[in-house]
């Protein structure tokens, strides 16, 4: 057993229960990053297309979204500004 995976293994579980959490509100964003990107142009939505595949794990929209949840609440506003975060 790789001992590197033992010591991320709690990292990514905690990152679950976070991201479980805002779990509606991630997925708008995912969503809006997705529209705001869509174009006509074939090169530009292969490059989109890409792109989007290396999102990662969105920490920086998750950061917003929690930082909104932790002031009240998250609205469209903390929903826009964390798919820009996000691109």
């Amino acid at each position: 057993m790789n001992p590197m995976k033992r010591i991320s293994d709690p990292k990514d579980a905690m990152l679950t229960r976070i991201s479980a959490c805002i779990g509606t509100e991630l997925a708008a964003v995912d969503r809006q990053f997705d529209l705001e990107l869509a174009s006509d142009f074939k090169s530009v939505s292969n490059l989109v297309k890409h792109v989007a595949r290396f999102r990662g794990k969105m920490l920086r929209p998750m950061l917003v979204l929690l930082a909104g949840r932790a002031c009240g609440q998250v609205g469209a506003d903390h929903i826009v500004i964390a798919t820009v975060v996000e691109m």
